[in-house]
């Protein structure tokens, strides 16, 4: 790890106190992290005391700094034993708080820590999941789990002006202080994917797609993806839609149980409104395109060459097709 890294004076100060013997007087301060930098924005993000950000740093430790697993060993007193232990930071970390580690706090709730295996809660290993160790170096790598049921929707062409309405006061929406889960009425996501991508991008983050039908059928395997998503979202700008469109009834039930737990607003797509027990939702219905605006999206959808160039091919097909979208 270069001295010029913003994670540098972190990783050394969890090392000194891991290596401070356990009577060895006061525990060694942890540095106030820079503004701007991967740990304040943890901080910020996930609303983390000082000690369990220093927990976080622990786990980054173990894979950026070198000898700190031999200083873990030689704490625990086991050679093979080479990350922390809940017990280990509890009692070398400065600020300890037992409840840190409880399963309703950021740490757990939002995986931002991994846990080994153990009948002992405190003697159970701690690690950093990918995403987290690579947001605190500077890359962006999501959870696995996410990129075999997400995909990331890019920015299409520029809206018409009526769609350019909807999408402001969606993302007004999204913008209020406490805001809701936002849906837009529709019987095909093709549109509402266009309308949320170009409000992602306004707000400098990326569109997530969850098709309802991909969602896990067991109800922990769908937790463990909703918390993982919120993780990754947060660390990375995601903004979660659920499309609802081809959805059954088991994968609606799913997906409105999702809707309901998750930490942080999500943008649906479906023919009818979902209702998220105790969570609001802002709904519109997606106006029929004018008949301007239908021809002029023709036009640009059209070939060049076809039938006489794609302004004159626009034309005559805006003067036989009333066009609802796209």
């Amino acid at each position: 790890m270069k001295a010029a890294s913003p994670l540098g004076p972190a990783l050394a100060a969890v090392q000194a106190c891991i290596d401070r013997a356990a009577d060895g007087g006061p525990r060694p301060a942890m540095p106030e992290p820079p503004a701007g930098s991967p740990l304040a924005e943890l901080r910020a993000r996930f609303g983390l005391s000082a000690f369990e950000l220093a927990v976080i740093t622990c786990g980054a430790a173990v894979e950026l700094a070198p000898g700190f697993g031999r200083a873990c060993a030689a704490a625990l007193g086991d050679p093979a034993r080479q990350a922390p232990t809940i017990a280990l930071c509890i009692a070398r970390l400065p600020g300890a708080r037992w409840e840190a580690f409880a399963p309703d706090r950021p740490l757990r709730r939002f995986r931002l820590i991994r846990l080994g295996d153990g009948d002992v809660l405190t003697g159970r290993a701690l690690t950093l999941p990918e995403p987290v160790l690579h947001f605190l170096v500077g890359a962006r790598a999501r959870d696995e789990r996410l990129d075999a049921r997400l995909r990331e929707v890019a920015r299409g062409r520029p809206l018409p002006p009526s769609r350019r309405t909807v999408a402001a006061l969606l993302d007004q929406a999204l913008r209020d202080a406490d805001p809701p889960h936002v849906q837009l009425v529709a019987a095909s996501p093709a549109e509402a994917r266009l309308l949320f991508a170009d409000v992602a991008a306004g707000q400098g983050r990326s569109l997530w797609e969850l098709p309802a039908w991909a969602l896990p059928d067991a109800p922990e395997e769908r937790a463990e993806l909703m918390w993982a998503c919120a993780r990754d979202a947060r660390l990375f700008g995601g903004l979660l839609l659920l499309d609802l469109c081809a959805a059954d009834q088991a994968h609606l039930r799913a997906a409105t149980e999702l809707a309901s737990r998750a930490p942080d607003p999500i943008v649906v797509c479906g023919p009818e409104v979902v209702r998220p027990e105790g969570r609001r939702v802002f709904s519109l219905a997606l106006p029929r395109l004018s008949h301007a605006e239908s021809i002029d999206l023709w036009r640009q959808a059209l070939p060049a060459g076809l039938d006489g160039g794609g302004e004159a091919a626009g034309d005559r097909v805006g003067e036989r097709v009333d066009v609802a979208g796209l």
